[in-house]
């Protein structure tokens, strides 16, 4: 039986995927394109975050679970771009993306063990 969450799990991975692919056609600070893809994309992992369990977080301290899911309301509440600083987006792309989507992989991985 397919457990719930994992649809999340596995779109988490897909659209980080995605999010490296838009920054290898254009620079986040300069083409409105990969900046606004970025960003929907960003919230879209927020989202599918919260689906995964706490128990299953919890055995992943290292990865900031609230601030990721937290990181939906930043995004949604300041749509017009005047509060986003662009510093923190390339932070979230460059550290916390690839720490998050190997963490993922490693959840997917026990869940088909």
């Amino acid at each position: 039986m397919i457990k719930s969450w994992l649809p999340h799990a596995n779109h988490i991975i897909k659209t980080i995927d995605q999010i490296f692919e838009f920054q290898t056609r254009g620079d986040i600070e300069t083409d409105e394109l990969v900046y606004a893809g970025t960003l929907r994309n960003l919230h879209t992992i927020s989202e599918s975050v919260g689906q995964i369990p706490n128990e299953i977080q919890e055995m992943h301290p290292n990865i900031p679970w609230r601030q990721i899911r937290g990181f939906r309301n930043f995004i949604v509440h300041n749509y017009l771009g005047n509060n986003i600083d662009i510093n923190v987006i390339k932070a979230v792309l460059n550290k916390n993306l690839p720490e998050l989507k190997e963490v993922i992989e490693i959840i997917i991985a026990q869940q088909d063990a």
